[in-house]
């Protein structure tokens, strides 16, 4: 969402691929392939060891490397923070150069334009600012296994539980701006609990009738 919505403030007039809905298909099933490839050292390094799956022992430690590093610091963390943040930037810059113009032109697909634009960037900020806490930890912590530094990986690890706590919060605020920007989303959360409600007095209307005929 965040480089959709950098194509769509730097380049508002010209059709791109990523702007339709094929080309988010797209975008999702290439970021899923490229993400199951880089996995595939699992299924080279993990092995069957006593009944265990588990890494081969000659090569624990590169594997440990792997997925510390590699996958949880770099793919996981570091770089869908860094990808967020420098689009948000984009767009926060070319929000500023185009104010002026929005002012002066205050129309209802720019309004409506505009309400989309700061509502992704309030979900993309609130992942950043929920994400940094779990970044910072989570780098303290590699580095305090790194130099098998006991006591500090033990004192760290309820920090980084907590800070983990945090980072899932960012789901919840998610669906709060949702609700709070999207009219339509509304409706359909509405429709959805109107139509189990429906459900559920049917049911027990019928569970009714049932019990008196007996």
């Amino acid at each position: 969402m965040a480089a959709e919505r950098v194509v769509a403030m730097c380049f508002p007039f010209k059709k791109t691929l990523i702007r339709t809905q094929t080309g988010a298909i797209v975008t999702i099933i290439s970021t899923f392939v490229v993400m199951c490839f880089t996995q595939i050292f699992r299924f080279i390094m993990m092995k069957n060891i006593g009944g265990v799956c588990q890494g081969d022992t000659y090569e624990h430690v590169e594997y440990i490397k792997l997925h510390i590093y590699f996958y949880q610091l770099t793919l996981v963390l570091c770089l869908p923070f860094l990808l967020v943040l420098v689009c948000n930037t984009s767009v926060m810059y070319q929000i500023y150069r185009v104010r002026k113009a929005a002012v002066k032109s205050r129309s209802r697909v720019i309004m409506r334009s505009h309400k989309s634009t700061l509502m992704l960037l309030a979900i993309a900020f609130t992942y950043l600012i929920t994400m940094l806490p779990l970044v910072v930890i989570s780098f303290i912590w590699m580095v305090a296994m790194e130099n098998e530094d006991v006591s500090m990986v033990i004192s760290l690890y309820p920090v980084q539980q907590c800070v983990s706590v945090i980072s899932y919060c960012n789901y919840g605020v998610n669906f709060f701006i949702y609700i709070i920007s999207g009219r339509s989303f509304r409706l359909e959360l509405r429709r959805i609990f109107l139509k189990e409600q429906l459900q559920n007095t049917s049911a027990t209307r019928t569970r009714e009738e049932f019990l008196r005929l007996q």
